[in-house]
């Protein structure tokens, strides 16, 4: 879908950069966003989904689903883009098939790692300071045998 958007982008910003490097920084600009915002918010949702933070998990699919939706009504735009006027019925239900199942597939992973730990540390353990084990040695017992073999002088 980012490769469409991108060339439908840089073909609708033609006319308003003339220079073709400005309307392809725009165009792959404004595909970019898109694209990384319903990743983000799909990654994000699913993380906070693995941490048990039900509600931000909930309040970021929920902006996925609205990415997601905003790209559905857009792929009709693409779909009657004059690249495919032979083909534009078949070329809008391919789009949106991509499209939603990228979204069932967030959803889908977002509901089997719901219930998982993943990425959260353990609130016991206390990661500034780790207790030394029995058979290390403390700095407390190195200092004082170094000064009685008179090392360092």
């Amino acid at each position: 879908m980012l490769i469409i958007e991108v060339f439908y982008n840089v073909t609708a910003m033609t006319p308003l950069f003339p220079q073709l490097a400005y309307a392809y920084v725009v165009g792959v600009g404004f595909a970019v966003i898109i694209q990384g915002a319903r990743l983000g918010f799909g990654l994000i949702g699913i993380d906070d989904f693995s941490k048990g933070k039900y509600a931000r998990g909930t309040f970021g699919l929920l902006f996925s689903l609205a990415v997601t939706i905003f790209e559905s009504y857009s792929s009709a735009h693409i779909a009657s883009w004059e690249v495919f006027t032979n083909f534009s019925d078949s070329i809008l239900l391919l789009l949106n098939f991509t499209i939603w199942v990228g979204f069932a597939l967030e959803l889908r992973l977002a509901l089997s790692l719901a219930g998982s730990r993943i990425g959260e540390q353990d609130e016991e353990k206390d990661t500034d300071w780790v207790a030394p084990e029995e058979n290390t040695v403390q700095i407390t017992q190195v200092v004082p045998k170094i000064k009685e073999n008179g090392v360092g002088k």
